[in-house]
């Protein structure tokens, strides 16, 4: 005896979720928008969204290259203050950068945020056309190449940092320092190899010195 079986959704009789969505204009010079597809209704999309938004203002003031904030030290105040004494930044803003030198050889130097005086020039020239158009003008070729010779990614160095909470074991610290030798950040040589040589904006540590003359 044979048997037939009928299957049937009710997905049809589902009432399909409210869309819901958020704006925000403040962060990273664009519009970021938030959909959600989740039927929570408005209140828990709006407490969701100001969540998102105030992470993206936190990344959108660490990494800001043209203006400083109050009580913080962001990439303006860093290249406002390059060459002068280290300074104690957040650490987020210490991964972003030592993930930007990674990424800056995994694509052969495609990638590079040391461009930011050659993007400066752009910017600069976008705001001056914005507010006096008649005297709109693109930088100049020698302008350009001047500040290109600013760009080497050789130029950003990172110290390992002296957050307490930041190596759980050795291992992790290892780590961290491992990664240091492998960029070149540090260079280890025997001290024979400074004869001759000129050593020009570099810190140096000699070991087992007390046979060296200055």
């Amino acid at each position: 005896m044979g048997q037939l079986v009928i299957l049937t959704s009710c997905l049809n009789n589902l009432k399909e979720p409210e869309v819901l969505k958020s704006y925000d204009m403040n962060c990273f010079d664009t519009i970021s928008i938030i959909i959600s597809y989740a039927g929570d209704g408005e209140e828990k999309h709006k407490e969701i969204s100001d969540e998102i938004f105030s992470l993206l203002k936190e990344y959108h003031n660490l990494f800001d290259i043209y203006n400083e904030v109050e009580g913080l030290t962001n990439l303006a105040t860093i290249n406002r203050k390059a060459g002068g004494d280290p300074l104690v930044v957040d650490q987020k803003l210490i991964d972003f950068l030592l993930y930007a030198k990674e990424i800056y050889y995994i694509t052969n130097g495609e990638t590079n945020v040391m461009l930011g005086s050659v993007l400066k020039l752009w910017h600069d020239a976008r705001v001056n056309a914005i507010a006096n158009p008649s005297g709109a003008k693109i930088p100049s070729i020698e302008l350009l190449e001047e500040a290109s010779t600013h760009t080497s990614i050789d130029n950003l160095e990172i110290l390992i940092d002296k957050s307490k909470d930041k190596y759980e074991n050795e291992t992790s610290l290892k780590g961290k320092v491992d990664y240091l030798f492998q960029k070149d950040i540090i260079v280890s040589e025997a001290v024979a190899y400074l004869r001759g040589r000129s050593i020009v904006k570099n810190w140096i540590i000699i070991d087992e010195a007390q046979n060296l003359t200055p």
